[in-house]
């Protein structure tokens, strides 16, 4: 059900992997168990090799985007196919996680299916994850963050863009809170428009 370098028996497709180093939540759904409830949850949808998909399944495709939700085609057949998406990745290179120029070809082209959603940005720390949590009803936003590294990571550069959807939390003071006993301030905090940036100055390792 996985069209594109997908199974035990193959090399996966950097995307996955690259997905997740950005801290962009997403799930792998087969297509074959797609359904139009999964795709309302959804804000916007990656169709991988969609010359594979049924005629029931691109009619629910279509649906999906007719009802404003953005695709992105990915794999053999994405300039051919018949969505009208506004962007497409017929290729996904082999170096796209070393690749700095790919990855922000394949990062904007994402971006642009979601223009009123949060994004999470970090630099200075390859093994550093983020999740972001909306609580009391969109009044509030949790970062999580979690280093993976085997050693913590310092001046972790953070970039939170909060998109339309959180935009009246702009202009807020942000608070760092630890499991340590004690936890440094945040460091070079500021904001422009909705979008935060700020350091996080050490960032311990944890193990479960």
């Amino acid at each position: 059900d996985y069209p594109i370098d997908f199974g035990w028996d193959k090399e996966p497709s950097p995307l996955f992997d690259f997905l997740a180093r950005k801290s962009v939540l997403f799930e792998i759904k087969s297509a074959a168990q797609l359904t139009s409830a999964d795709l309302e949850k959804s804000n916007a949808l990656v169709v991988i090799s969609p010359m594979s998909l049924t005629a029931e399944q691109q009619e629910m495709i279509r649906n999906y985007q007719a009802a404003g939700g953005g695709i992105c085609v990915v794999g053999a057949g994405a300039e051919r196919a018949d969505f009208g998406v506004r962007g497409s990745l017929p290729e996904i290179s082999a170096d796209l996680l070393v690749n700095a120029q790919v990855q922000t070809q394949v990062l904007t082209k994402l971006k642009s299916l979601v223009p009123e959603g949060p994004w999470i940005e970090l630099g200075g720390a390859e093994h550093v994850l983020a999740n972001l949590t909306s609580i009391g009803g969109g009044r509030e936003v949790v970062l999580h963050l979690l280093n993976y590294a085997p050693k913590p990571a310092a001046g972790v550069r953070l970039t939170l863009s909060l998109g339309t959807k959180l935009a009246a939390l702009a202009g807020k003071e942000p608070m760092l809170i630890s499991p340590d006993a004690k936890s440094a301030p945040l460091d070079n905090v500021r904001w422009k428009g909705a979008t935060l940036e700020a350091t996080v100055p050490l960032l311990p390792v944890y193990s479960a």
